[in-house]
């Protein structure tokens, strides 16, 4: 591939990375508000709900019952997300100023396959609290849900470990190829 296209593709990731931590801070903060003063400052609770969503299906509740816990589980999977994509937008930025065997994109990668695992297990921990939220206030009628704690944190698990473990795979590869530069520099 050559550098030129590497470089814009890597513009393109960079940019949209940005946008997306800028989305992301900007829910964070309005999470945490929520969670620290709580619906004070509401009229009424924006996280109270009167129907959810699951899979392209709206569901409707009961009564309006409060997020709770389940806000500070999207409060940290969106902190987790952040760290990743900042650390995206750090890789991505290097590698359009035309470092690409460096040390530091080791290191990008090396953390951001570490980070994959938080992430997809308080992606299970959101699924958990949204499947008991659907459970004990969902007005269902003729359909049956179901939902397993134990299939939702394994399949998680498998795809943050598939993600660490291909994260590693390519920063063993770069780093064996930054080792090699190195080597053939001191040949010359």
């Amino acid at each position: 591939m050559k550098f030129q296209t590497m470089s814009k593709i890597a513009t393109v990731i960079h940019g949209a990375s940005v946008i997306g931590l800028i989305i992301s801070v900007i829910l964070a903060v309005l999470l945490t508000i929520v969670l620290i003063f709580g619906s004070t400052g509401f009229s009424e609770n924006p996280f109270s709900m009167t129907e959810t969503y699951l899979e392209g299906m709206t569901i409707p509740l009961n009564d309006k019952p409060e997020y709770g816990m389940g806000l500070f589980f999207e409060l940290l999977w969106l902190i987790v997300s952040i760290m990743y994509t900042d650390l995206l937008r750090r890789l991505c930025s290097r590698i359009k100023r035309g470092y690409v065997f460096c040390d530091d994109n080791f290191k990008y990668l090396k953390v951001m396959g570490i980070l994959s695992i938080p992430f997809f297990l308080l992606n299970a921990a959101t699924n958990h609290g949204e499947a008991q939220l659907i459970l004990q206030h969902a007005n269902i009628t003729g359909a049956v849900f179901e939902y397993s704690l134990l299939g939702n944190v394994s399949e998680n698990l498998f795809y943050g470990l598939l993600n660490c473990g291909l994260t590693f795979l390519v920063a063993g590869a770069l780093k064996m190829a930054i080792d090699y530069e190195k080597d053939s520099e001191g040949l010359v």
